[in-house]
């Protein structure tokens, strides 16, 4: 295989399951400064747009991985609450990666499926498999893990920041493919990343 193949196929996903309502939890994942600063990776991030967290709204993120300092921009593509909220690094029509949330409600609590492709953009692990592309089966897997051990990660800080009340509890009722009982409230707005960090 090539390696955009490779990069194409390359696939990370988790799923967790979180105690809390649904609507809860679709609040607190839409959150984007909170939710960096759950990330293991994430330094910050903060909407460019004041629409939220709705399709077509843009963002910026502060990443950093060791030594490594790096920032990208993304967009919204889909935000459905409180079962769909999809976006992308890079530009839409050609993005470095896109990654996707599922929410189902659960007896009260929320299985969360979260999901990262890689796309035909630019991005750090093509560079790096650029300059040693003998490398390129490793280098795609250790990425690959290192994502999935991340998104593990931050979505069971997100479930213990829930737990420690730090966060509104919201109560809504189960959500089917054609109803949307949840309006977007919040999507982060007047909630700063540093009242989290550290969690």
């Amino acid at each position: 295989m090539s390696i955009d193949a490779d990069l194409s196929a390359m696939i990370a996903h988790v799923d967790v399951q979180i105690p809390f309502p649904i609507g809860t939890v679709w609040d607190l994942l839409t959150d984007l400064p909170r939710m960096a600063s759950l990330s293991p990776e994430v330094e910050s991030a903060r909407w460019l747009t004041g629409e939220g967290c709705v399709q077509g709204a843009r963002f910026l993120a502060r990443n950093r991985r060791g030594p490594l300092q790096w920032q990208v921009t993304g967009e919204v593509t889909a935000a459905r609450p409180p079962i769909h909220f999809r976006w992308v690094v890079g530009h839409p029509a050609h993005p470095s990666s896109t990654w996707t949330y599922e929410l189902q409600a659960d007896h009260g609590s929320t299985r969360v499926s979260q999901r990262f492709q890689h796309g035909p953009g630019m991005s750090g692990i093509r560079r790096m498999i650029g300059s040693n592309p003998a490398a390129a089966t490793i280098l795609i897997e250790q990425r690959r893990q290192m994502l999935e051990s991340d998104m593990q990660v931050t979505l069971q800080r997100a479930s213990s920041l829930l737990a420690n009340a730090a966060f509104p509890i919201r109560l809504v009722e189960d959500a089917g493919p054609d109803r949307d009982p949840v309006a977007s409230r919040g999507c982060g707005r007047g909630r700063s990343a540093k009242q989290t960090r550290g969690t």
